[in-house]
């Protein structure tokens, strides 16, 4: 239900398919840090657009799963 899960995976994707992984705390940070900037703004936008229609659907299923 909640947009920020599917940032996390965008973001845990993103990393996987880095040239080359982070080996440290420290470099999962500035990956973390390089990727955070690099989402699309495109792409939260229609996050952010989706909000109604996930709303909706939870509504329509008492509160039970839906596909998001």
């Amino acid at each position: 239900m909640n947009i920020i899960e599917h940032v996390w995976d965008y973001l845990d994707r993103r990393l996987r398919h880095r040239e080359r992984p982070p080996k440290t705390r420290d470099e999962l940070w500035e990956a973390l840090q390089e990727e955070w900037h690099k989402i699309p703004l495109k792409y939260i936008r229609k996050l952010y657009l989706s909000i109604p229609r996930r709303i909706q659907a939870l509504v329509r299923a008492n509160g039970r799963y839906t596909k998001y």
